[in-house]
């Protein structure tokens, strides 16, 4: 008997233990959903190149955890704390999807933030669509991304290539380019671009002298240089080259064609890469209001609270990537506070339905004051999943981007 009591009373604290463990787990870094009411931490995921294209993925992962530590450090978003688990896409179509199984199956993300290139995003949106989780992409561009059929991936502030190529065709018949040497990567995103100029170029009264192409690990850009100059082309449109690589070759030739780079490059890290040469580039701004190499108003602003944050930083960090990174976050966090406030558990269905009611989101002006207002204007629609449309053109003036004025232009 006394046996039989003393098993009894080991069940019973056994039983009491499971149930603290379980309510703990309930209110701490688990996945899942969350009450509406509670204190519970929301799990959301960044799939980040942090090898492989690194270029893309650190810096954009070094935006995302700015923006997560001003959240908490804020409040959270209405009283939940951000949980935020990263995993290396590897910048790869397997390191991708790898990637966003690890976030929802073990990571437990609710939804996720992406600073990958579209090489590792595209093959990593089944992943995520199947299980209902939102995928809200900060870089990449590709627009097979938001196609109609991925009801849960979001994009901004990156514009998807087609309208970015259309802004670019629009500018270079406005300039007078009309006879233009494309020199594009064979990224995924890249080859979208080279699809639309070759089929705008025509009815926007611009032809295309040649199209160049170049691996991501190209050193020798000779062959692609020749190419241009034998096409006779009065100008040089780059896609792709973060730093300048094909630029820095064509002036090494003494090929001295106006140059434009197209929005994926319009960092500081460009001019810096490039030098003197760079001069007169043009390119164009969709990350942010202001760019890097702005010292004024929010950007300074930003800039100088990341340092705060980061003050050890690896090379290349911050670069446009981290502005993006940044943005997004804060774009899920307000469809985090849209969902909460309708009550009930926080879902990947609930914050997808919050994310397309959100129209004229500007940060640190509609909501989160304590954030730097450095982003375009967002919205989203259940038909249009892109939430950003604002392309401008800009030109190096002194060692800076500036914008061109709708009058001027050229180099």
């Amino acid at each position: 008997m006394a046996a039989t009591f003393r098993l009894h009373r080991v069940l019973v604290a056994l039983a009491a233990l499971t149930a603290a463990s379980t309510a703990l787990v309930a209110c701490g870094s688990g996945g899942g959903s969350a009450g509406g009411g509670g204190q519970s931490t929301i799990v959301i995921g960044n799939e980040a190149d942090l090898t492989g294209n690194a270029t893309v993925g650190v810096p954009g992962n070094y935006g995302v955890k700015f923006a997560v530590q001003q959240i908490n450090a804020h409040g959270g978003i209405d009283g939940h704390q951000l949980d935020l688990k990263t995993e290396d896409s590897a910048g790869s179509a397997a390191g991708g999807a790898a990637a966003v199984r690890r976030l929802v199956e073990a990571d437990g993300a609710q939804a996720i933030v992406a600073t990958a290139s579209s090489d590792a995003m595209v093959p990593a949106v089944p992943a995520a669509q199947s299980r209902s989780v939102p995928f809200v992409v900060s870089a990449g561009s590709d627009p097979v991304l938001v196609a109609p059929a991925n009801t849960f991936v979001f994009m901004s502030p990156a514009v998807p290539v087609n309208i970015d190529v259309q802004e670019y065709l629009k500018f270079l018949a406005a300039h007078h380019f009309t006879n233009v040497a494309l020199v594009a990567t064979t990224a995924a995103f890249a080859s979208a671009a080279v699809q639309d100029f070759k089929s705008g170029a025509p009815a926007a009264g611009v032809r295309l002298a040649t199209v160049q192409t170049f691996g991501a690990t190209d050193t020798d850009f000779s062959a692609q240089v020749k190419a241009v100059q034998d096409s006779h082309a009065d100008a040089m449109f780059v896609i792709g080259d973060f730093t300048g690589n094909v630029m820095k070759a064509a002036l090494n030739a003494g090929v001295k064609l106006p140059t434009l780079y197209d929005a994926s490059a319009t960092d500081p890290l460009l001019i810096k890469s490039i030098g003197a040469g760079s001069e007169g580039l043009i390119s164009f701004q969709t990350q942010a209001k202001q760019l890097l190499d702005a010292n004024t108003g929010a950007m300074a602003t930003w800039k100088a609270d990341f340092t705060k944050a980061f003050p050890n930083p690896p090379a290349g960090v911050p670069s446009q990537f981290s502005l993006q990174g940044y943005q997004t976050t804060f774009i899920l966090a307000e469809a985090i506070k849209k969902a909460l406030a309708k009550g009930g558990d926080v879902t990947g269905s609930s914050i997808r339905d919050a994310m397309q009611t959100i129209s004229g989101f500007e940060l640190g002006v509609t909501d989160f004051p304590y954030a730097a207002p450095i982003g375009y204007p967002v919205t989203f629609s259940a038909r249009d999943h892109a939430g950003n449309a604002t392309v401008t053109p800009v030109q190096v003036k002194n060692g800076v981007f500036v914008p061109i004025p709708e009058s001027a232009g050229g180099q």
